[in-house]
């Protein structure tokens, strides 16, 4: 809910100075919200004994697919951007509120400490598998959120027909 709600920030900042603390803060609780979703997978399947995770990152992208449609197709009608994401804020509060029930079921997992001490050198297999996975990220980050700025400014489509660069994207 309060990633939803950050998203209003950046359309209502002052200056270039506080624009880029509310990008920032956007982006930490856009990385908070993959990780929280990415372990409640994670805790649904132990406790379920099945696999899905490349189903729910499929449903992600369905949903990602699914709002940049839904988006083009309202931004023809919604021309203020505040308006428009606050509608999206809107709906995303009413679909948690209408799912929270479901939420509180879902019990964590315990887990126990591993009592072997590992030495730095054990790291090193982590921070490389973190290196890639962070430029990674940075790729697929750069083509999903600026792809869409690159249509509308560079090649001068107009606002509905930009969103479909993410939904290509998706696709």
């Amino acid at each position: 809910m309060i990633y939803a709600l950050l998203f209003l920030l950046p359309l209502v900042m002052p200056d270039y100075i506080f624009l880029c603390l509310s990008l920032f803060l956007v982006g930490v609780f856009s990385g908070f919200t993959d990780v929280s979703m990415n372990a409640l997978v994670v805790t649904i399947e132990s406790k379920e004994e099945t696999n899905f995770m490349s189903a729910a990152h499929g449903f992600f992208s369905l949903g990602g697919f699914i709002g940049a449609g839904v988006g083009s197709l309202f931004i023809s009608f919604i021309k203020a951007p505040f308006w428009h994401m606050f509608l999206v804020f809107g709906f995303v509060a009413a679909s948690n509120m209408l799912l929270a029930k479901h939420y509180y079921q879902i019990k964590d997992l315990t887990i126990t400490p591993n009592k072997k001490s590992g030495g730095i050198e054990k790291l090193r297999p982590l921070l490389d598998l973190a290196i890639l996975t962070f430029i990674i990220m940075c790729n697929e980050g750069a083509v999903e959120h600026w792809s869409n700025l690159f249509l509308f400014d560079v090649v001068k489509v107009s606002e509905g027909t930009a969103g479909l660069g993410f939904i290509a994207f998706s696709l």
